[in-house]
């Protein structure tokens, strides 16, 4: 399990971890921010060994209001990481489609 890799990588390094992460290991589990993975993500895509990827989905009971709905890209696609007037307050694991 890695949390955010790529990070407090440089650029110049990302690809060549990336591409070692998705060689040598049978089975990982990266967390990515979406402003911090460098492109790294795509390379592990690309390798055609990433099973499955997941976001993270915050519920609140909390009306929206005024308030943004802010997404996250996933190879190209947006997501929501917030979803407002929910029955309870709970942040649920969602697979990316």
């Amino acid at each position: 399990v890695l949390d955010a890799p790529f990070s407090h990588i440089s650029d110049t390094y990302t690809p060549k971890l990336a591409e070692s992460l998705s060689q040598k290991s049978e089975q990982l589990i990266i967390f990515l921010f979406d402003k911090s993975t460098k492109g790294g993500e795509k390379i592990i895509r690309e390798s055609g060994r990433c099973g499955k990827e997941y976001y993270l989905l915050q519920k609140t009971t909390q009306p929206q209001e005024n308030k943004e709905i802010k997404n996250i890209s996933i190879n190209g696609k947006l997501f929501p990481t917030i979803e407002f007037d929910s029955d309870i307050n709970n942040v649920e694991i969602k697979e990316v489609y």
